[in-house]
């Protein structure tokens, strides 16, 4: 479950980036302070009315998504 101040903070980007895999979602996160990698539920998402945009480069946007279906990956394998 994510904490308080992690919920904010994604509450705050216009859009959400989600990487297809873990290499470029490694990099992109290491950029500011600890990685935290985070998995998304995308079917459960998309159940949800979440719409997802294709950004490029194996990117994805998403303007909102629900923290029920947002999980702190716990041991990321890069």
């Amino acid at each position: 479950m994510l904490n308080a101040a992690a919920e904010v903070s994604l509450s705050k980007l216009q859009y959400v980036h989600l990487s297809e895999g873990l290499r470029f979602a490694s990099l992109a996160g290491s950029r500011r302070g600890k990685l935290v990698l985070l998995t998304v539920d995308t079917v459960k998402a998309a159940a949800s009315g979440v719409t997802f945009y294709y950004a490029g480069n194996e990117v994805w946007l998403a303007e909102l998504v629900p923290a029920d279906c947002i999980a702190v990956l716990a041991e990321p394998e890069i």
